[in-house]
């Protein structure tokens, strides 16, 4: 239902296909990493990179803390990988790993990659590891 916001989201590119399908499909494993570059092929598809090119690997995720100890993280996102779920977690041991929880939605850069940052808040251990979980959902 095109009247409904709930119907729209962002487009894969910048200035959109309106009217247009933007869709994309992972094809494949997406555990494997054809490249050898470190990064999964459902990762590279998440941020819209080449899981056949060791090279595109510019962009990935970064984590900042500003002066008040608020912590963001920022990564490339595809919007037209439908299908990819990302999900942002984080660990004092490497071992145990904890959904983070944003108190409000992405803040959102367009351009080439489109960038997501997350404001998760304050750090409240000395260490404090992140990673980004990227799940394909199954074709209906």
């Amino acid at each position: 239902d095109h009247g409904s916001a709930a119907s729209w989201r962002r487009s894969g590119g910048v200035g959109g296909r309106p009217g247009m399908p933007d869709s994309t499909t992972l094809v494949g494993d997406p555990n494997a990493d054809h490249d050898g570059d470190g990064r999964s092929a459902g990762l590279e598809y998440y941020y819209g990179s080449s899981d056949f090119d060791p090279l595109d690997h510019l962009f990935g995720l970064m984590v900042t803390v500003d002066q008040s100890g608020a912590m963001s993280v920022s990564f490339p996102h595809d919007a037209s990988a439908d299908d990819a779920i990302a999900i942002i977690e984080t660990s004092t041991d490497l071992q145990q790993w904890t959904i983070a929880v944003a108190p409000s939605g992405p803040e959102v850069i367009p351009g080439s990659p489109t960038i997501e940052i997350w404001k998760l808040g304050p750090i409240v251990s000395g260490t404090l590891f992140v990673r980004l979980r990227v799940t394909i959902s199954p074709a209906d």
